[in-house]
């Protein structure tokens, strides 16, 4: 996985606001952008590990016809070197030629990604010597967020976290790391793939985010969406700005709908660009008073309850994402849905088939070894008005510090 470094961006947007000058644009920008068939300037509402942006057109500086203000129009900039993808929300100029499939590609690996500001957009118009068409304001508010457009998620982007979640307690999330961890219920290092504006109200955008190690907490499956509040309406600093890569992030559950909440718009929010990194960061998060305390004495026993609860209501649920996340990989369960194909059809299949609701009760835990439990539970079934009752011993194995199912018993 490539790595698009801010300062990256940073060199080619200096670049060029050094190569604009009372005769025009300087080269290379001058090359690039006359011998684009489209020049355009937008707001970034979406970006892609795979390189795809979703730029929203407030301007066409130069089309070729198909082009209308105020679309979406997807680019594919997987050509373009570290540090030259745009951010989400960033207002741009794009050199662009036509794709495949109504799509656009940039026309340069440089030069074609430019700062939507009036001083370039005029030079830029003046450079490919086209009339200028807009359609409202494309100046910055203020901290760099661009105006909401309601631009929703792909389908597939819809893995969820626990239906029902606990709330943390009420924390004044600031800078420190220490009341970060206070305010998380999941700290979680991973990817995030896929960066978009949010369609709800109080959110300012929505990342798609696969979880490699979890520090604290689990229950949720390895996709997840995680929704990036909206700031204060007062505040007027510069919010982080949100790209594909590497992240550490600090989340809790939300109150409804699925997915996870960042715990803050300000904080908890680490970009990783190296293992150096990673690792100091890890060392400053288990180093704090609070992560030191639950880590010792997290009860064995509350985290089993967890996961049988996050799999109850994932079979009621119907959302066999959130209930394969409660599995050991090495139970039969779990390597079924891993081999994909028919077997995970037929499991999708019993799980949605299934016409009533269980409720799992523990009545008693025992534990071999550290790494091994096994839970005493009575299993009661509702179906079309009739209740049955099982009893049953689920074994539990612990990877990466969970309680997961080994064997449910029944």
């Amino acid at each position: 996985m490539r790595i698009r470094l801010a300062a990256g961006l940073l060199a080619v947007v200096m670049l060029f606001s050094c190569a604009v000058h009372a005769e025009g644009v300087a080269a290379p920008f001058d090359r690039a952008l006359r011998g684009s068939p489209v020049v355009v300037a937008g707001t970034v509402m979406g970006i892609r590990e795979s390189g795809e942006v979703r730029l929203h057109v407030s301007m066409v500086l130069k089309g070729d016809g198909k082009l209308a203000i105020g679309s979406d129009i997807i680019i594919d900039v997987s050509t373009a070197p570290a540090g030259v993808w745009p951010s989400l929300g960033m207002k741009v100029i794009m050199g662009l030629k036509t794709g495949v499939k109504d799509t656009y590609s940039l026309n340069s690996r440089f030069g074609c990604v430019l700062p939507a500001e009036s001083s370039v957009v005029k030079a830029v118009a003046d450079l490919v010597g086209a009339a200028q068409e807009t359609k409202g304001d494309i100046t910055p508010l203020p901290g760099g967020e661009s105006t909401p457009v309601v631009v929703p998620l792909p389908a597939d982007s819809t893995e969820l976290g626990p239906k029902e979640p606990v709330r943390a307690a009420v924390v004044q999330v600031t800078s420190s790391i220490e009341s970060q961890v206070l305010a998380a219920e999941l700290i979680a290092i991973g990817r995030v793939v896929e960066v978009a504006f949010s369609d709800q109200s109080g959110e300012r955008a929505v990342l798609k985010f696969i979880i490699e190690t979890r520090l604290l907490g689990g229950g949720v499956p390895d996709l997840v969406e995680v929704h990036v509040p909206a700031p204060d309406r007062n505040f007027t600093g510069e919010l982080p700005a949100f790209r594909t890569g590497r992240y550490c992030l600090f989340l809790k559950s939300r109150m409804s709908g699925g997915g996870l909440d960042l715990v803050s718009p300000y904080y908890g929010t680490y970009f990783i660009e190296n293992d150096t990194q990673e690792a100091m960061l890890k060392e400053k998060i288990f180093a704090t008073p609070t992560m030191r305390e639950r880590k010792q004495n997290a009860p064995i026993l509350t985290t089993i309850q967890a996961t049988t609860g996050v799999w109850q209501d994932a079979w009621n649920g119907k959302n066999l994402a959130r209930l394969i996340a409660c599995y050991s990989k090495k139970s039969v369960f779990r390597q079924l849905y891993d081999a994909g194909g028919k077997h995970r059809m037929a499991l999708d299949r019993k799980l949605t088939e299934f016409p009533g609701t269980v409720e799992i009760r523990i009545t008693r835990v025992q534990f071999p070894n550290e790494l091994t439990a096994e839970a005493n539970v009575e299993l009661i079934l509702e179906v079309e008005g009739a209740t049955e009752r099982r009893t049953a011993v689920m074994k539990f194995v612990k990877e990466s510090g969970e309680w997961l199912i080994m064997e449910e018993g029944f």
